[in-house]
């Protein structure tokens, strides 16, 4: 029978999409993740992956494969904990609520002993209330407002967007698109909404990088003026309220049944209070 570890490295070439970005987020070498697939592969006596120059994809067996497999390592995972006495919680965040929101939330739950939290930083907030509703995830702490009438969805407050590196005591939408612009990219789930508020907007950007942290830095170098949230520019950076204000809410949604409703309503009210 394979082991477990086995499962779990498949699963992390299938989610990163090929063996050299999963052995760096296993931090482990490329050898190491193709023995243990090949390992995985001989026990089932099945090919899972095809490997080719552009990375892996699943074969149609492997197809079958990963949804179980995911299930046998939820479930060990769980055991251990239930052994231990905590309870594994497990979070998809938007990656710009991290640090601000969720880091200093989980601290305090995890402080007590009884919460390990299993922290996933999602790309766009439809795919991580997806994520809750097949049970992939627990929790997701996402940009709002997000209609899903058969989750638990809970408003957690709003975090402040401000024009960071503009030196003025307030700048308008029409002025900051007028450049120098720095953009974001709008693969990522806050460019996306960007790029949704700018709309109609003539915009073109000096530069345009990955993340509103990356684009604040820039900004506070003087390279350009960046639309952030506030908790993304650093202390002694410039930057300027919008006029008018503009927000993005924030939601904390869980599955309607299940055990994590209780923790549900108490992240919440944690993720007002911090980003309020």
């Amino acid at each position: 029978m394979a082991n477990l570890r086995a499962f779990e490295v498949f699963l992390a070439v299938v989610d990163a999409g090929s063996i050299s970005r999963a052995a760096r987020t296993l931090h482990l070498t490329q050898p190491a993740v193709s023995h243990q697939i090949a390992s995985l592969e001989r026990e089932l006596r099945v090919s899972v992956l095809d490997r080719g120059r552009h990375g892996a994809t699943l074969t149609a067996a492997g197809r079958a494969f990963a949804p179980a497999a995911r299930v046998a390592v939820d479930a060990a995972r769980r055991a251990e904990d239930a052994a231990r006495g905590t309870v594994a919680l497990r979070i998809v965040v938007a990656q710009s609520f991290t640090e601000p929101f969720i880091v200093p939330v989980l601290r305090s739950f995890h402080s007590s002993g009884r919460l390990l939290p299993r922290l996933t930083e999602g790309a766009s907030a439809t795919s991580m209330v997806e994520a809750v509703r097949r049970g992939d995830q627990d929790l997701a702490v996402v940009p709002g407002p997000v209609v899903a009438p058969d989750l638990v969805v809970r408003s957690a407050g709003h975090e402040e967007i401000v024009a960071a590196g503009a030196q003025a005591p307030s700048v308008s939408l029409d002025v900051v698109a007028a450049g120098p612009f720095i953009g974001i990219d709008p693969a990522s789930g806050y460019g996306q909404w960007l790029t949704e508020t700018l709309a109609g907007r003539a915009v073109s950007p000096v530069t345009t990088v990955g993340s509103p942290r990356a684009a604040a830095a820039l900004a506070g170098a003087g390279l350009g003026v960046a639309v952030v949230p506030v908790s993304a520019v650093a202390g002694d950076h410039p930057r300027a309220p919008l006029d008018p204000p503009l927000h993005r809410d924030v939601a904390v949604v869980a599955r309607s049944v299940g055990p994590w409703d209780a923790v549900a309503g108490a992240l919440s009210d944690a993720v007002r209070s911090a980003g309020s």
